[in-house]
């Protein structure tokens, strides 16, 4: 895989030898969204650990190949998964990682201050695909490019710990609300966005900016209402109640998509809390923000004064300040293939009291049912037993909370949501092979035989060729 290293080193001399296209990129500091399942990516930095590459995935099969070159050449070199092949000299490394899930790549240590990098995703430059250390720098353009360390790491801070705000309920709880036949979706969304097909996930919904506007994020127009189910989303449309409250949202090619789903929550986001500000971001089909998304923040008073939010959002030099002072306080949970959003989930209500100065009045869900559940008449809804259109929620002790992660390798594939049912498209099942009769053992346990050589198919003989007759000579 690795031969010829005398043809790379002479593309590479050429390279290095060309003006740099960009100002070096400072590495200090891992990205702040690097974790294995993020969708594919390149996570690049330097701490005091040395110098580290990573290439994750969502679940799905992805090469993340190229070179790293440094003039003071590199030791040290480790994978990330034992037995990872990878071309090592004296100041290059060069590999071909296959990824399906979880995460691969290798740590290295070098004397040199900077290291220039060609990657590849799947045989393409992506550079928007590449992050930089903690500040999650991007290179410009599609040349191989060049990453510094610098002599102090920008260390995140670390938050204060939230104390004084114990939950009034069980905080595994889950308010059971109706749900829905993915199907049903359709017709009610059509006139606002366009029904589309997205690889993996199949069939999603795509707003039109004429809608929701160009600069469109979910959960950012509307405001949060506390209530029986705990922090809920109050969309500013009419038809906010489907996708803002069933299914999930992913980020492909600079364009959300919403992907149905049967199971409904007051909110399926991700929570951050700390420093005075409250962030939430949108999750993806395994209940994991996607790696090109950030936060959005608001301030604790915005947040609790439950005005619309699109205009009073964080934005700017402050949304990283944000990201190093706030907790992250948990997202979505897992139980088998069913996912589901805990009671009282997000910032603790006491200090959101504290910060506006006064208590916050409980809202029943039924209160704000238009723009929060299936409206009447809406076909594919199913209410769980005890629940009904006046009491929609029925609450029921919420999944155990998972494992802590196991450290790499061995990482295992999350289950996968149930399929999104399309329309139209038969579905066929493959005839299962029958079973061997019983009491015959097989051909591998008997005694004395060997396995019977399967002879190929005789050739065919060629036909014979008619010849003309011949004519006979007259005497």
């Amino acid at each position: 895989m690795f031969r010829g290293y005398g043809a790379w080193a002479l593309v590479l001399a050429a390279v290095l030898a060309a003006p740099a296209a960009h100002a070096q990129i400072p590495a200090e500091g891992r990205p702040p969204t690097e974790h294995p399942w993020a969708y594919k990516h390149f996570f690049v930095w330097h701490d005091g650990g040395g110098w580290h590459l990573r290439a994750t995935t969502e679940g799905y099969y992805h090469r993340f190949s190229g070179w790293i070159d440094s003039e003071g050449g590199i030791g040290n070199v480790l994978p990330v998964v034992p037995g990872t092949p990878l071309g090592v000299n004296w100041r290059q490394v060069q590999f071909d990682l296959a990824v399906r899930g979880a995460e691969n790549g290798f740590d290295w240590q070098q004397a040199a201050p900077c290291v220039t990098l060609s990657l590849l995703i799947d045989g393409v430059q992506q550079p928007g695909k590449i992050a930089v250390g903690y500040y999650q720098g991007h290179p410009m353009g599609f040349a191989p490019f060049q990453v510094c360390a610098a002599e102090a790491a920008p260390a995140p801070v670390e938050p204060a710990p939230i104390v004084g705000a114990e939950p009034e309920e069980d905080p595994g709880e889950v308010a059971e609300g109706p749900e829905m036949d993915p199907a049903a979706f359709q017709p009610v969304l059509a006139p606002y966005g366009e029904w589309v097909n997205v690889p993996p996930y199949g069939l999603a919904w795509e707003p039109y900016a004429s809608v929701v506007g160009p600069d469109f994020v979910p959960y950012t127009n509307g405001h949060w209402e506390y209530s029986d189910a705990g922090w809920l989303w109050v969309a500013a449309w009419d038809w906010g109640w489907a996708p803002f409250h069933y299914g999930s949202w992913t980020y492909v090619s600079g364009v959300w998509a919403w992907i149905p789903g049967s199971v409904w929550a007051p909110a399926w986001v991700s929570w951050r809390y700390g420093g005075g500000v409250v962030g939430w971001a949108p999750v993806g089909p395994r209940g994991v923000v996607p790696g090109d998304v950030h936060y959005t923040y608001v301030s604790e008073v915005r947040f609790g004064a439950a005005v619309n939010l699109r205009t009073h959002l964080i934005t700017g030099p402050r949304l990283l300040e944000c990201e190093r002072t706030t907790r992250f306080l948990g997202g979505p949970r897992q139980a088998g293939t069913r996912w589901s959003v805990p009671i009282h989930l997000g910032p603790p209500r006491p200090l959101i009291e504290r910060a506006l100065g006064h208590p916050i009045v409980r809202a029943s869900v039924v209160q704000i049912q238009r723009r929060a559940l299936p409206p009447a008449g809406i076909r594919g809804v199913r209410y769980a037993t005890g629940a009904s259109t006046m009491h929609p929620f029925v609450a029921r002790p919420g999944p155990e909370r998972p494992a802590a992660r196991p450290v790499r390798p061995g990482f295992a594939r999350p289950p996968l949501e149930r399929p999104i049912e399309r329309p139209g498209r038969p579905e066929f099942a493959h005839p299962a092979r029958p079973a061997a009769p019983a009491g015959r053992p097989a051909a591998e346990a008997r005694p004395g035989l060997a396995p019977r050589a399967i002879a190929p198919p005789p050739k065919p003989k060629p036909k014979p060729i008619p010849m003309p007759p011949r004519k006979k000579k007259k005497p």
